[in-house]
């Protein structure tokens, strides 16, 4: 069995790699270990698992580079949420021993591709897993068209607007008003950001629909990608969201799961609050 760590640069990722170097030797597993900027060299042919340790940032990177090649991802979570990771690090270990026995299993998360115009040009076109958000660049409100499947639903203006998949419900979305999803569903959250005028409310949609976006603001609008921002947009321009046709392939064990890890993280803060 082969299997290719992925680490973030942490002394305390560093000492755990060690551990489960150790434990995967034993059970006669062959692993190799790479920093996590150098993920584009590796495709993860040949690899039974990919095992990602660091926050949910650098699980997300993992998910949507070896969604391509098929290969699953185990997170373990060295950041403060970990929606994304499969185990804590305290459980890292008993985790590794399930996956050489072949005991979880593989969730296929969605992805959405988002394809810019501009004077009917492709400009830019991109992957999320989590995410494509259209923001005002700055402090100003922004004006954006949707239409459906070709049939216009209405205008957006407020700071903006969130598409979501299933498995980044628990993110931005959640934060902007947005419903958590069952994460292996196959639906896309329109979620508006401090709405003015129209579209007051999520809206959950299938994955199989096209979601079309026309810029209407003067001011500059803002997409982002998984919380990275790919590019600037200007009046007129088209943005196109569709499901990009291919999954993250996702490693969860019996008892952990979004709902799980979205209890948890309540009960922390209502106890944290309490304390203060």
């Amino acid at each position: 069995m082969q299997v290719l760590l992925v680490c973030k640069p942490d002394s305390r990722v560093f000492l755990l790699t060690q551990e489960l170097l150790e434990r995967l030797e034993a059970q006669g597993a062959a692993a190799t270990v790479i920093g996590h900027q150098d993920m584009a060299k590796y495709d993860g042919h040949g690899c039974a698992a990919v095992i990602v340790l660091g926050g949910d940032g650098t699980i997300l990177s993992a998910a949507r580079h070896f969604a391509v090649s098929g290969v699953p991802v185990m997170g373990v979570n060295f950041g403060k949420v970990g929606f994304l990771a499969s185990a804590e690090i305290e459980h890292a270990l008993s985790a590794v021993d399930q996956v050489v026995r072949g005991e979880y299993r593989v969730e296929e998360r969605i992805m959405l591709e988002v394809s810019v115009f501009r004077k009917s040009r492709l400009l830019h076109q991109g992957v999320a897993l989590n995410d494509a958000v259209l923001r005002a660049a700055h402090c100003h409100t922004t004006c954006l068209e949707l239409s459906i499947n070709g049939n216009t639903y209405g205008k957006h203006r407020g700071d903006g607007v969130i598409c979501a998949t299933p498995t980044g419900s628990t993110g931005y979305s959640l934060s902007a008003g947005g419903p958590v999803l069952e994460p292996t569903l196959h639906s896309i959250i329109v979620t508006p950001i401090s709405p003015q005028l129209y579209l007051p409310r999520s809206l959950v949609v299938d994955a199989g629909c096209r979601l079309n976006f026309q810029v209407e603001s003067e001011q500059l609008t803002s997409l982002y990608l998984d919380g990275r921002e790919a590019l600037t947009l200007q009046r007129g321009d088209g943005i196109q969201i569709t499901w990009a046709g291919q999954t993250a392939r996702i490693i969860q064990f019996a008892g952990f799961n979004q709902f799980t890890k979205l209890s948890h993280l309540r009960t922390d803060l209502g106890f944290k609050i309490g304390m203060h």
